[in-house]
């Protein structure tokens, strides 16, 4: 029940996890704050390679079995909560690098939350909906442009660089989903 109305959909697939995991740009100095730490998967292999981890998760169920993830890496920090609700940088500090399996219902919250913090982002990767992430990378003129794409490419610099099919997720989602990297600065005056 809890699952459902969280509308969660876990990257169960090995493989794919693998893939993103290579795409990302991950250093042994890096600080990541993950969005949606979900059983932990992705959680424990960026805190094998990332000097800090923080993840929230917002499913109680899934955090307490976290916990023992947590007693595992000691440079990981396990946030129970909503996303929506969390101070960014508080939590993270003044530059994050920022990795999302983000809940299709509520993406577009989060990008605004991720918008509010992007002097602060050094460069996110956000798994969502592949219909939605085109929408982020279009170009005026295309059918998908319109305030998100105006939005995200004021603050950052979009590309889709996987697509992942809905057989990577489960429980299966009926539409596809791609991997979107987002790296500042986007079209936004930069302050000197």
């Amino acid at each position: 029940m809890a699952r459902a109305r969280l509308a969660q959909h876990f990257l169960a697939d090995a493989s794919w996890r693998e893939r993103i995991l290579e795409t990302l740009t991950c250093r042994p100095d890096d600080v990541w704050l993950e969005i949606g730490a979900g059983h932990g998967e992705m959680t424990r292999e960026l805190a094998r390679r990332a000097a800090r981890v923080v993840a929230v998760e917002a499913d109680a169920r899934l955090v307490a079995s976290l916990r023992a993830l947590e007693q595992e890496a000691h440079n990981l920090q396990i946030v129970a909560g909503d996303i929506l609700e969390q101070n960014l940088a508080q939590l993270a500090g003044d530059r994050f690098k920022l990795y999302g399996n983000l809940p299709y219902y509520i993406t577009s919250p989060i990008l605004r939350k991720v918008f509010a913090h992007a002097d602060q982002i050094e460069e996110a990767w956000l798994v969502m909906q592949l219909e939605v992430a085109a929408r982020l990378v279009a170009r005026p003129g295309r059918r998908a442009y319109g305030l998100l794409s105006v939005l995200t490419q004021y603050y950052f610099r979009a590309e889709i660089r996987l697509r992942l099919p809905p057989g990577a997720f489960r429980p299966r989602p009926k539409v596809a989903s791609a991997l979107v990297h987002l790296k500042p600065p986007g079209t936004a005056p930069r302050s000197t």
